[in-house]
């Protein structure tokens, strides 16, 4: 359950918006979401209940973007918003709320993580991105290239990121030791009654909630 992007970590910095912080890496991108009918949203920023945090377009209208900051003049689409909001505030959790999680998987030889979906293309907005293959991509040191704050083009617009290479995919030195037992990232789906139910072939190694 610490890995997932609800858990309330507490004291997560918000991307684009100096000395604001959120409870969970969820909260902080539902905090930011902008919607046709309304704007952002930093009571999410404060709930630790793990429930309560989603926005919807069913409720709101089509997403327009997300802000930079609570009070940001300009609104980013969904790869800008995913490198510069999404991505450093996984990667803070990841480097400083479950160290402790992550560095034990050195001795594992091999590791299984689920999630409802598998992707971990940042610039494929079509799919939904999945935090289990964010973590297998920061545990074996390939992070995704992160936009830097504040990056302007000369006509002042934000600049989109260009496609990376295969070596600016992967950043160094990390916080933690750089893994590469990462088996397998498998998809799950809810079942009728409410649970989890595994599509494919998976085994267990260890139960990391993610």
């Amino acid at each position: 359950m610490r890995l997932s992007p609800f858990c309330p970590h507490g004291g997560i910095p918000v991307p684009c918006d100096e000395g604001v912080t959120g409870q969970s890496v969820e909260g902080i991108r539902q905090a930011l979401r902008v919607f046709r009918q309304t704007d952002v949203d930093p009571a999410k920023l404060e709930i630790t209940a793990m429930k309560g945090l989603k926005r919807t377009v069913r409720r709101y209208g089509p997403v327009q973007g997300h802000r930079t900051g609570l009070h940001g003049d300009r609104l980013l689409p969904c790869e800008a918003a995913r490198r510069r909001i999404c991505l450093p505030a996984h990667r803070r959790v990841l480097e400083h709320r479950v160290a402790d999680l992550v560095e034990p998987l050195r001795d594992e030889q091999d590791v299984v993580l689920l999630d409802y979906t598998t992707d971990g293309d940042v610039a494929d907005p079509t799919t939904p991105l999945s935090r289990a293959a964010l973590i297998q991509l920061y545990m074996e040191g390939r992070w995704p290239r992160e936009a830097a704050p504040g990056h302007r083009d000369k006509g002042g617009a934000a600049r989109r990121p260009a496609p990376a290479t295969n070596a600016q995919r992967e950043i160094a030195p990390l916080s933690c030791p750089v893994f590469s037992r990462v088996s397998r990232v498998s998809r799950v789906s809810r079942n009728p009654a409410g649970g989890v139910a595994r599509t494919g072939p998976w085994r267990p190694v260890r139960s990391l909630g993610a």
